[in-house]
Formats: C-alpha cells, structure tokens, sequence
C-alpha cells in the first residue's frame, strides 16, 4: 500500500513535469516577438494584431536627426512659482516669424528646479523648450489639479474636404492597412484623420503613403 503510493505520487510529478514542459514551449512559440542577429522580428496572432511599434515616434519618423534650434530667450532660476516667467518667454517666441524651416526659436531655461504652479502652454508650431542640463534642470508642477504639465495646443482650423466610409469590419492593432470604399479621390500624400470610435474628442493623423484598387473600395496604406 504505502509503496503504491509513492508510485502515485511520482507518476503525478512526472505529469505535472511534462504539463510545465509543454506550456512553456507553447508560451515561447506564441511570444509576441523575436530577436535574432540583432534584428526583432514581430509575431501577429490569429486576429493580426501585433505590438505597437513606437520606432517612428521621433522628429520626422525617428528618420531625420532633430534640428539646432538657435536659443532666442533664456529664463535664469528663481525661487518660487515660475510659471508665468516661462509662458511669457514661450508667448513671446511665439510672436516671432518663423524661419525657412518653420522654427521660431528656443527657450532655454537655466539650471535649477523651476516651481509651476499652473500649467506651461504651447500653442503655436516651431518653438523648442529646452534645459541648459538634461539632470539639473528640472520642471516641478506643485498643486492638486489633474492638469498636464504642458499642453501643446494648436488652432482648430480642420477643413475637411470629403468624407471615406471605412470598410474594414476589424482593424488590427498596428495594422498599416484598411479598406475604404470607393468614390473618393485619394491620392499620395493625403492626410485623413480618423475618430476615435468612443466618441472622445481624439483624432489620429494618417498620410497616405499608396493607394491601390481592391475589388469594390481601396486599399489604404499609411505611414
């Protein structure tokens, strides 16, 4: 009797042995990446979707270095709340023509911990905010609001020209493709904005990269 149990008992490690076996080899072959050579390769699942891939987040898709922006305004350190000090040397940037690439300067700010007791803003294009030093300058909102330490804010001047009719009934995450139905004219270089489908006011930008038939609607790829 006693030695039979012993014979359960180990039957059952093996088992379990062979059950961990088999469900770490099945949660390596589903990874949702690979790297090899140096190289990672992404692994869809059944549906298509894939992890999203940030490599083109940066300046100009992360495929241009980001511009020396020529310092127009430099903000010293100083005690207390230094958010008005900062939004007036942003405003004042702001006012200035820009250059032949679209930049209208930097404002530097001074080593330091600089205090905000609001938020900083940010509402016209081709203004850089940088720090004398990556470690010792510092921005430090103080309060209990909820708010965004800066806001980049722009003009809503959307001029929408024409409206597609999305015929994908499933896109994929990270997809780079989706069927839209035919009678629009696309052509390279469009930007179409799409809705958020909750209903929030959130728009992703998209250019149009290639457009191609697909039996009755087009074929979308973006960049």
């Amino acid at each position: 009797m006693i030695k039979f149990i012993v014979m359960n008992i180990q039957v059952r490690t093996i088992l379990l042995g062979l059950l961990s076996i088999g469900f770490v080899q099945s949660y390596a072959q589903t990874f949702a990446l690979q790297v090899k050579n140096d190289q990672i390769t992404y692994l869809n699942d059944d549906r298509g979707n894939r992890i999203l891939d940030f490599s083109t987040c940066g300046y100009k898709s992360s495929e241009q270095d980001i511009p020396s922006v020529r310092n127009v305004v430099f903000v010293p350190w100083k005690a207390g709340d230094n958010t008005a000090r900062i939004q007036r040397a942003i405003d004042y940037v702001a006012s200035l023509t820009p250059d032949a690439s679209g930049f209208r300067g930097a404002v530097l700010l001074d080593q330091g911990e600089f205090s905000l007791s609001g938020s900083i803003r940010i509402s016209a294009s081709g203004i850089v905010l940088r720090g004398t030093d990556k470690e010792k300058t510092i921005l430090l909102k103080k309060g209990v609001d909820r708010g965004a330490l800066i806001y980049m804010e722009g003009v809503d001047d959307l001029n929408v020209q024409d409206t597609l009719k999305v015929l994908s009934h499933y896109v994929p995450v990270n997809a780079r493709t989706l069927e839209v139905a035919s009678g629009v004219s696309l052509k390279k270089g469009d930007r179409v904005m799409v809705p958020a489908k909750n209903g929030l006011p959130l728009w992703v930008v998209i250019s149009l990269e290639e457009v191609s038939a697909l039996w009755d609607g087009k074929k979308v790829t973006w960049i």
